[in-house]
């Protein structure tokens, strides 16, 4: 069973449910862990009978939040070698949609370990822009041809198992400590023993990848930079670069020139079999 956790602060109504829409899809099981946000995402979570609402007040301190969860500390209860990942609102997994997700995700359990990295591919617009009037996988087309990159991970979940995301402080990231240990096999390449990892030449020829549309547009991230961050306090937040005033002084701001459409277009044909699928319900309710 895949369960996909994911801590927001969103303040995008239509990207909640564009995000909620296309996971709820293929993913068995998903957690909406509310932080705060200031559009009312509980209603667009009632609309999925996989997805559970639950809100989180105040800073939700991140790392410790998602060691408790994996420790079995919270009321969110994980079945033995089920899988576990964390995303953020402005992620998305990519697979072909022609293949079982659960066992694309099963296959790149390549080792004896029980972590898989996805090294992140970072997505945005040729040309900055100030506005956005569309949802994230129909607005970000380009692609930033890094050679490696952060990542987050998807985790084969054991209840004998200790999880950490602060034993050491030298490198924060979604790369848990599992019983001590910080390894993880990355999709397409080897193992990692940090936060980071090789990213492919391309999207579509990936079993699997994670998309992140960091740089959206000036009015997203003047919102980003008021909401703050939930896994360290504003100025930690500034001092590390990830959230500038000026995002153009972000370290992931410019290099968008690779246009790729497969992210776009696996969201186009996946909103088109839900709306498939809700118009033959709709139907049959008559």
């Amino acid at each position: 069973m895949f369960n996909l956790i994911c801590l927001t602060k969103t303040y995008n109504l239509n990207d909640m449910q564009a995000w909620l829409a296309y996971h709820s899809t293929f993913v068995d099981k998903i957690y909406l862990l509310d932080n705060d946000s200031v559009v009312d995402i509980k209603q667009v979570a009632k609309q999925y009978s996989n997805v559970e609402y639950k809100q989180i007040h105040g800073f939700a301190d991140q790392w410790h939040l998602f060691a408790d969860i994996l420790n079995q500390k919270t009321d969110i209860k994980f079945n033995e070698e089920d899988f576990v990942c964390f995303l953020d609102d402005d992620e998305y997994l990519y697979y072909d949609l022609k293949q079982n997700f659960n066992e694309v995700v099963n296959n790149q359990f390549k080792s004896m370990l029980d972590c898989v990295m996805l090294p992140e591919i970072l997505m945005s617009t040729i040309k900055y822009q100030k506005k956005r009037d569309k949802v994230l996988p129909e607005f970000s087309t380009y692609r930033r041809p890094d050679l490696s990159s952060q990542g987050k991970a998807i985790i084969c979940w054991r209840s004998y198992s200790k999880y950490s995301y602060t034993l050491q402080d030298t490198e924060k990231g979604h790369v848990p400590w599992i019983n001590g240990l910080r390894y993880s096999d990355v999709v397409g390449s080897g193992v990692s023993k940090t936060t980071y990892g090789l990213t492919q030449p391309d999207i579509e020829n990936q079993p699997i990848a994670l998309i992140h549309y960091h740089v959206k547009s000036t009015d997203d991230w003047n919102m980003k930079i008021k909401r703050g961050s939930a896994a360290n306090p504003s100025t930690e937040s500034r001092q590390n670069g990830s959230y500038e005033d000026d995002i153009h002084k972000n370290i992931k701001f410019d290099g968008y020139k690779i246009l790729d459409l497969t992210m776009k277009n696996t969201y186009t044909r996946t909103m088109k079999t839900v709306t498939v699928l809700n118009d033959m319900t709709f139907q049959r309710s008559l």
